[in-house]
């Protein structure tokens, strides 16, 4: 799993939300509640499209990534990645709060070490 995420609360403006992509080269932010709860996500794309009249991120939350928990089953959670078709996963702990991502290069990496040490 990747840990170290980028996320953004879902109030924060389209512009800043651009500037953090930009800055640290994703494509994509996790958009979390004031508590620190998964929403979902929002994309360049979204932001593209419709982000020229809104102010916040909110309306352009898309909640179609597929989610993992913490505790869930490696080989589940990997069976899920290739057949969702998605570029990751979104891993989140009990209280639903962000843990990170797993891409299918971090399972890769996972399953390498553990077949080659």
């Amino acid at each position: 799993m990747r840990t170290g995420v980028y996320t953004v609360e879902q109030g924060r403006g389209v512009n800043e939300c651009i500037s953090r992509m930009q800055r640290r080269n994703v494509d994509t932010l996790l958009v979390v509640d004031e508590a620190g709860k998964y929403l979902g996500t929002v994309s360049i794309t979204d932001i593209r499209l419709t982000g020229h009249v809104v102010d916040s991120i909110a309306p352009l939350i898309r909640c179609n990534m597929p989610v993992v928990q913490t505790e869930d089953n490696a080989r589940a959670c990997f069976d899920q990645l290739i057949e969702s078709g998605s570029p990751y996963l979104v891993v989140l702990r009990p209280d639903k709060t962000v843990a990170g991502i797993v891409t299918k290069t971090s399972m890769a990496s996972a399953m390498a070490e553990r077949l080659w040490g």
